[in-house]
């Protein structure tokens, strides 16, 4: 069953169905969609057509994809350095994040601080 064949069927007994992937233009080129599908019914309830929007994501979808490559970059730049402590915290003060440098300069063991308030280590 294709995407489309899905959408309707969901469509059609749920009254609306939703999808987001890859969609072609009539091109050729590809396009990141989400697509709403609506079941139109008559008075009686019968079922007598769609209505179907298709949104293009294209550019949200690559700022997304280029947001997550970015942040995974940064995680794996902190992680790696061993001469400083880098770590994050949440509003209230407990560790949200402990690299390799916190580890070996603190003494803790990122299971052993994450979750923790800060004040555990100032002493």
């Amino acid at each position: 069953m294709t995407a489309t064949h899905r959408d309707f069927s969901i469509g059609s007994r749920r009254g609306t169905g939703r999808d987001e992937g890859w969609r072609v233009r009539k091109d050729g080129s590809k396009f990141w969609a989400r697509v709403t599908i609506t079941a139109i019914r008559d008075a009686t309830g019968k079922l007598i057509g769609f209505g179907k929007v298709t949104r293009d994501l294209t550019e949200h979808r690559r700022a997304e994809l280029a947001l997550r490559s970015s942040e995974e970059r940064s995680r794996l730049f902190v992680e790696a350095v061993q001469d400083y402590a880098i770590f994050m915290l949440d509003p209230e003060g407990h560790v949200i994040t402990w690299n390799t440098g916190a580890e070996r300069i603190k003494g803790y063991k990122a299971s052993e601080i994450v979750g923790q308030h800060f004040s555990r280590f100032l002493s």
